[in-house]
């Protein structure tokens, strides 16, 4: 998200339950975004999708049974601003919200000194680990690069199945 941008805070709401999803978008229209969570929501009940909050809503009331209902319109400059501005309304909402992650400025940075942290304590030994193997063989230092990628894809799905909202 570059430039000035106009966000939206949206409420989902469905007929028969006091359950609510908070949202929020940049689309022109909070509709279009309601229109893509329903599109997603057919597109993961057939294996195409990854789950998102609003799934649990929609598998409440069906999608049709749902209406959304803009709340506020804020300028913003980043994504991070409105996630600030969607979390003010899902603490007023919150007994009846859904998706009760909320966003933490003190999360982000959490996650970023452990970042920096494995790096620092990682960086020779895997330097090390380099040098020796390109030296050594060239499909040695293959297989490494491999092995490195392999950990990094299992260190994030992990994260995922911490907190699915790490993606």
């Amino acid at each position: 998200m570059e430039g000035v941008k106009m966000g939206k805070i949206y409420v989902v709401s469905g007929q028969g339950t006091d359950k609510v999803y908070i949202g929020s978008t940049t689309k022109p229209t909070v509709r279009t975004r309601f229109m893509e969570h329903k599109r997603n929501y057919r597109q993961w009940k057939k294996g195409n999708h990854s789950n998102l909050t609003i799934f649990q809503l929609f598998d409440l009331v069906t999608p049709e049974k749902c209406q959304v209902e803009k709340l506020s319109e804020i300028m913003v400059m980043s994504h991070r601003e409105l996630l600030k501005e969607e979390e003010k309304w899902r603490q007023e909402y919150r007994e009846r919200a859904i998706n009760r992650c909320c966003y933490r400025e003190d999360r982000i940075e959490r996650m970023k000194e452990a970042q920096r942290k494995f790096r620092e304590t990682h960086r020779e030994s895997r330097n090390m680990a380099s040098r020796l193997a390109y030296h050594a063989s060239p499909r040695m230092y293959e297989l490494i690069k491999q092995r490195r990628l392999l950990r990094k894809m299992d260190h994030f799905m992990d994260k995922i199945k911490e907190d699915p909202k790490y993606v």
